[in-house]
């Protein structure tokens, strides 16, 4: 059947401007979640243009929007930095999915939601149990809408919040399954849905923290198979050849070299192989 709301038929209007604007925020944000985008390297305007074949100003409004979620960062004079991964910014992803998730409130879903948490959560059990090309994908995708329906009874500020912490989670899990090594499984969704039928508040409540667990125990496993140097953030690597030892500037200030900070793995895109 000809869909008579397509943009490409005759004397249709071309795009609106927010449309395209949109669509590159989306284009460049799946880029960044699944990693087509290196965790921590960098890119100018025109690069994200010629590669997702985009305009500048989609693109530039797209990086402004992507900035304030935390994704990208703006570099003076060297364009745009996505994230990288750190250990700091695992934690900050936990801590904020354990305050924002516990304060859903379960009590306004309406009959309509609740059936759709139903079949999103049996379905979820079923494609658990795939392993065809693409179940996991599926499987993922499923219990993202399945939390969508949850983030429909909060306002939209917070729900905006919430998605942008469950894109944070989802780029962290792709970034360390892209290795192949590590997979993560979502979990059994039965009992939240169960639990939010019964209106039993402190059941669903419990059952997302065994999600946001088992999210920190996957990311922690994996952060801990990572073989790399932890290298304490402030300092400079150390020459080659014999180490000099330098003395105490007299001004009271650290030495060059000295430690500063506390510690901290990043990683800009390399993995073990």
């Amino acid at each position: 059947m000809l869909d008579q709301t397509s943009p490409f038929l005759p004397g249709s209007a071309p795009p609106r401007p927010d449309a395209k604007r949109a669509y590159a925020e989306s284009r460049l944000r799946d880029a960044i979640i699944w990693c087509e985008l290196e965790p921590g390297g960098k890119v100018s305007e025109l690069q994200l243009m010629q590669l997702f074949s985009l305009k500048r100003a989609g693109v530039r409004a797209a990086l402004l929007r992507l900035e304030g979620e935390g994704l990208v960062e703006a570099v003076p004079r060297h364009g745009w930095r996505v994230r990288p991964i750190s250990g700091a910014y695992l934690g900050e992803v936990v801590a904020a999915r354990r305050a924002l998730e516990a304060a859903i409130p379960f009590d306004r879903l309406g009959e309509a939601d609740l059936l759709r948490l139903e079949d999103l959560a049996e379905l979820t059990t079923v494609l658990a149990g795939r392993r065809e090309p693409g179940s996991r994908a599926s499987h993922r995708n499923c219990d993202r809408e399945l939390m969508d329906v949850l983030a429909g009874a909060v306002g939209d500020i917070r729900r905006r919040w919430l998605n942008e912490i469950w894109d944070h989670s989802e780029r962290l899990i792709r970034f360390f399954e892209k290795g192949g090594r590590h997979g993560f499984e979502p979990p059994d969704r039965r009992p939240l849905a169960a639990a939010c039928r019964a209106r039993d508040h402190e059941a669903a409540a419990a059952a997302l923290r065994g999600a946001v667990d088992a999210f920190e125990a996957f990311v922690i496993q994996a952060l801990c198979a990572q073989d790399v140097e932890i290298v304490p953030k402030g300092t400079k690597k150390p020459a080659r050849g014999p180490r000099a030892e330098t003395a105490p500037r007299k001004t009271g200030r650290p030495a060059p070299g000295a430690i500063q900070q506390r510690g901290m793995i990043e990683w800009s895109g390399k993995q073990d192989s």
